[in-house]
């Protein structure tokens, strides 16, 4: 019971080996293509485009070939095996890198695979100062890996210099910060250096026009004349409460103003700090849905994975224990039969031991020819089919024992009928050698179709991701460019502010010198219209008294005179005190006012100092985040390719089980047709010229129909699978639907 199992387990096992091994060879004629090792290459120019961009291709130390970038900065070389080759990526104005690539593979190396390999390289600009001799070396080397038994980096080279590469990446780095930093400082000291410019030049207008207006009151002060103490007196009080009124309304102005542009500054600071949460919240939630809609993707996956495996599992076990029950029954069957045959064989064998001679020297013959047939008919099968052979030739002897007895009147007609068949069996099998041919080419333009199917939907996959990555990088390139241009709005905003502050402050003292020199102007007019209607009186009185008394006249001319001088005299001195006093608070206003300048110019300066570094930083953040996320997808996409190569192999071996399904199929319908029957039911069974009976089993169908032409039995079998499949047998051979119908007819 054992043994047979066991052979049916190898005979699986070898069917499953060849199959593969077939279904690989003719994957590999898909594939089978060129002579070299095709490599798709992707230049990345950084702070730049590829323009100008070339690969200046080395084969074994001398230059074999220069290729010009196209459009989109891809590059596909054909390298040929056998040979060093070293790809130097170049450009004007940026440092070069070169790869190097070993095409040398062993002699069984099947060399005309087509073999791809894909990678990218990034090229930057050069710097002064920075020492880039590390890359007059390639930065990598690619080789075959007999261990992998593909091609691969040499990881040990690659370990060696990745440390150099990381020293010269940093000092790159830190000299292109010193570079920016030194711009930035020289458009800051430019800014700085107009802005002094400029309150020089004001201030030195202001002295000039100061100097010109002082020279003119000087001349103005000198034509006055007398002015009345107490008028004097009470303009200056009231001068002094005016000047008292407009610095505390300048003051307020001031804090007014100042209180308006915190609140400015405030309200932007909190649009900024809102802008920047909402864009790190959609952010994270676009990340958080990719990562869920692919956990969810995956574990759909291994769910069906794991459903198709356990319906497999128990579709093979059920089959295999229905088989086995199977197996028994026949088993049983077969002995049974095997031992009434061997006792009526030894009854005839004592009554025509003659007979027996005669029919075992026949019958030997017959069995050597088929055991012939057999042997050349298994040099063209495989290995199952030759033990399939070896059972069909057992079991055609012992049927052909049991039939020789029946048929001892009609010796001729039964060899003529075998060689009827023989003929039919090699009409058969070569019919079933063209459509076994037929449905090779069919089976395999169907897996060519489903190869190159599988690939579209590759590459679909994989323009639809760089389309996707494309326009992300775009939305985050536009996002960048957005909330740098309000920013630079808000810049802009800030400096028309101060433009516009300072404009209000030097409006605010031409209005206060105006008005200064207006005041003094009617002070002028004043007194003017005073000294000279005081003459006018002085005049009359002094003509009226010249009429009364001369001398008296004279000496009272003199008296006024005096008390003119004296008067003038204190004015003048009351007028330079005055005069010095609104001088030096004009020149300390003018201090107050330059000093708020520059401190507000230091707090402008400061402010796009703290701006320009969080921009950088977030740039940097920027640069980091994506990184991170073309890493994250380079790993996704490998994964990707990963499940896609398991799933090819999946519906690999789900072709061969279902090749081994269809032979597992045929084989049972050839144990049915081939089971013995003893000849004495046989005689009973089908006595009629024409017999048809139909036999359902657990999983087949049989349908068969019994010729007794004299004697002679003729069995036209059709045997139904409940899992497709349907085989015709005449006799113990294969035939055709066509050849079954038309003989049962």
């Amino acid at each position: 019971m054992g043994k047979p199992l066991k052979s049916s387990y190898s005979l699986i096992l070898k069917s499953i080996q060849l199959l593969f091994i077939a279904l690989l060879s003719f994957a590999s004629l898909n594939v089978y293509s060129q002579n070299g090792l095709s490599c798709f290459v992707k230049l990345i120019v950084r702070k730049g485009d590829s323009d100008g961009a070339k690969i200046v291709l080395t084969k074994n130390g001398s230059v074999f070939q220069e290729i010009r970038a196209k459009k989109g900065s891809n590059f596909e070389v054909l390298l040929e095996y056998g040979n060093v080759f070293v790809m130097s990526f170049e450009k004007d104005g940026y440092v070069a890198k070169k790869i190097e690539i070993n095409t040398k593979v062993p002699d069984t190396y099947p060399k005309d695979v087509e073999n791809i390999k894909d990678f990218d390289v990034e090229i930057f600009p050069q710097k002064d100062g920075v020492n880039v001799m590390v890359y007059n070396n390639p930065v990598g080397k690619i080789r075959y890996d007999e261990a992998s038994g593909d091609f691969s980096y040499d990881t040990d080279y690659s370990a060696t210099i990745k440390s150099q590469i990381d020293k010269v990446d940093k000092d790159m780095a830190q000299k292109e910060k010193e570079q920016e930093k030194a711009e930035k400082q020289k458009v800051d000291e430019e800014k700085k250096q107009a802005l002094l410019a400029e309150a020089n030049l004001r201030k030195a207008e202001i002295e000039q026009k100061k100097k010109a207006e002082e020279e003119k009151k000087q001349k103005e002060i000198a034509q006055q004349k007398a002015l009345a103490e107490a008028k004097l007196a009470e303009e200056a009080k009231k001068k002094e409460e005016q000047k008292k009124k407009e610095l505390e309304l300048k003051q307020k102005a001031e804090e007014e103003a100042k209180k308006k542009a915190e609140a400015e500054a405030k309200l932007k600071e909190e649009t900024r700090l809102k802008e920047e949460a909402r864009l790190k919240e959609e952010n994270e939630k676009r990340i958080k849905e990719e990562q869920e809609n692919k956990r969810i993707e995956e574990e759909k996956k291994k769910q069906e994975q794991e459903r198709i495996k356990k319906e497999q599992e128990e579709r093979l076990a059920a089959e295999a224990k229905l088989k086995e029950e199977q197996r028994k029954k026949e088993e049983e069957i077969r002995k049974k039969a095997e031992e009434d045959a061997r006792l009526k064989a030894e009854q005839e064998a004592k009554m025509a031991a003659e007979k027996k001679k005669a029919e075992e020297e026949r019958i030997k013959a017959e069995q050597l020819k088929v055991q012939q047939e057999l042997e050349a008919k298994k040099k063209a099968e495989e290995e199952q089919k030759r033990l399939e052979q070896e059972k069909l030739k057992k079991e055609t002897e012992e049927r052909l024992a049991a039939e020789a007895k029946l048929k001892e009147e009609a010796k001729q007609r039964e060899i003529e009928q075998r060689k009827k068949a023989e003929e039919d069996a090699r009409l058969k099998s070569e019919q079933d050698a063209k459509i076994a041919a037929e449905k090779k080419k069919a089976e395999e333009e169907r897996i060519q179709a489903e190869n190159l199917k599988v690939q579209q939907e590759l590459d679909a996959k994989k323009k639809a991701e760089e389309e996707q990555k494309r326009i992300e990088q775009e939305k985050l390139k536009k996002e960048v460019e957005e909330r740098l241009a309000a920013e630079a709005k808000l810049k802009e905003e800030a400096k028309q502010r101060e433009i516009e502050l300072r404009k209000k402050v030097e409006e605010e003292a031409r209005l206060k010198a105006e008005q200064d020199a207006k005041i003094a102007a009617d002070m002028k007019k004043q007194e003017e219209e005073k000294i000279l209607a005081e003459n006018q009186r002085i005049q009359k009185e002094t003509e009226e008294k010249l009429r009364v008394d001369q001398e008296n006249a004279v000496k009272e001319q003199e008296r006024l005179k005096k008390e003119a001088e004296e008067r003038l005299i204190a004015e003048q001195k009351l007028k330079e005190e005055n005069q010095k006093k609104l001088v030096e608070e004009r020149k300390n206003a003018e201090e107050i006012a330059k000093l708020r300048a520059e401190e507000e110019a230091k707090k402008i300066a400061e402010q796009q100092r703290i701006e320009q570094e969080r921009l950088a930083k977030e740039a940097e953040d920027l640069k980091i985040a994506e990184e991170k996320r073309l890493k994250e997808k380079e790993e996704a996409d490998k994964i990707e390719r990963e499940r896609l190569q398991k799933e090819d192999d999946e519906r690999k071996m789900k072709l061969i089980a279902e090749k081994i399904e269809r032979d597992k199929k045929y084989q049972e319908a050839k144990e049915v047709v081939l089971k013995v029957i003893p000849a004495e039911e046989l005689a009973k069974k089908y006595s009629n010229e024409r017999s048809d009976e139909v036999t359902k089993l657990k999983r087949i169908t049989i349908t068969r129909t019994v010729f007794n032409r004299k004697n002679v039995l003729t069995f036209y079998t059709k045997v139904e699978h409940k899992y497709g499949g349907v085989y015709y047998f005449k006799d113990a051979f294969d035939i055709s639907e066509w050849q079954y119908k038309n003989d049962t007819k």
